[in-house]
């Protein structure tokens, strides 16, 4: 971002003032970001600290001194961070909005004939529940022991008994259908393993989204942590 340059000005500060100030005013508004880790994950999208945007735009494209151009990259640093937490907190939003129809695509495609309503709506369902689960269960693989801290303080919303290997979750499925459908009628309908198959192909393609990190000035902000207290941690 090429501004004119602020050699003086904001109160008569140098330069260099204007960009410490706005990475340290960064710094004290977002220390939430890894100080209450659950309660900011769970509000969502922050905000650009003002001061933050005003150094941001009193960075010129080249005449930095070596100390002006430290502190531009802690500015730089800063807002990057701002957009890595803000998308993850936009892309497990969308990840929730969407889990009922993601589940609802597996299931008709895995379908081999007409099913009664009721049966249909009971196998989206538990799709969903098992899209939840792994999704959760693989979430919590990429955490850190801040995210693990912050989950004991809330429920979970995910069940962390159900099985996570493709096998497992086959079986798992094929007891919950058996228990309210007739055996035969169930494998008749609707075929479980491709349904898992196709379930854990989904959540190893979330998985590469859920492995992010960026590195703030004040620590390692991950994808993982934000997602696991936003989706599968109650709300506190």
């Amino acid at each position: 971002m090429a501004i004119a340059l602020l050699v003086t000005g904001c109160g008569g500060g140098s330069r260099l003032s204007l960009l410490a100030r706005g990475a340290s005013e960064a710094s004290s508004e977002l220390r939430p970001l890894s100080e209450d880790l659950l309660h900011a994950a769970q509000k969502g999208a922050v905000k650009t600290p003002s001061a933050l945007e005003d150094a941001a735009a009193g960075i010129p494209a080249s005449g930095l001194s070596d100390a002006e151009r430290a502190a531009a990259a802690r500015v730089e640093r800063w807002l990057k961070v701002i957009a890595f937490w803000n998308g993850a907190v936009k892309w497990s939003t969308g990840w929730e909005t969407g889990l009922g129809d993601e589940a609802t695509g597996l299931v008709g495609a895995a379908l081999i004939a007409d099913a009664k309503p009721a049966f249909r709506q009971q196998v989206d369902d538990l799709t969903e529940r098992l899209l939840r689960n792994l999704t959760c269960q693989t979430a919590r693989k990429y955490i850190d022991a801040a995210a693990q801290e912050a989950e004991g303080e809330s429920g979970l919303l995910y069940d962390p008994a159900v099985p996570s290997d493709r096998p497992a979750i086959e079986d798992f499925a094929r007891g919950v259908l058996y228990a309210d459908w007739d055996d035969q009628g169930v494998e008749a309908a609707i075929d479980l393993a491709a349904l898992t198959v196709s379930i854990v192909g989904t959540v190893q393609t979330w998985e590469k989204t859920l492995r992010s990190i960026i590195d703030s000035p004040d620590g390692t902000i991950r994808q993982a942590n934000i997602f696991y207290l936003r989706s599968c941690v109650a709300k506190v």
